[in-house]
């Protein structure tokens, strides 16, 4: 997944601590944990969900006034705009 242990386990922390997900230790595995969404966390993922399906509509109805040339070259200058922020900002904390 790209994630190492420790974001995984700070990221369920804060989910568990905003109570969207309850974390339990598997009874015959102590070092396992099962992980369930609560009621809010299984609507917040529904409505995340919904959120990025009109995101993703609405970005294709942005592009498609636009050719596939210019999308590239739109992504390229996105990308080396990414590239330039994380330079620039990697420093400051």
């Amino acid at each position: 997944m790209g994630t190492s242990q420790a974001t995984a386990s700070r990221a369920v922390s804060r989910l568990a601590d905003n109570e969207l997900l309850i974390r339990e230790r598997m009874p015959d595995n102590a070092k396992e944990w099962q992980l369930r969404l609560t009621t809010n966390g299984a609507e917040l993922a529904r409505l995340k969900g919904l959120l990025d399906e009109r995101l993703h509509q609405a970005a294709l109805q942005v592009a498609s006034h636009y050719t596939p040339a210019e999308l590239t070259r739109f992504n390229q200058l996105l990308g080396e705009l990414l590239q330039l922020s994380s330079k620039t900002f990697q420093d400051i904390d």
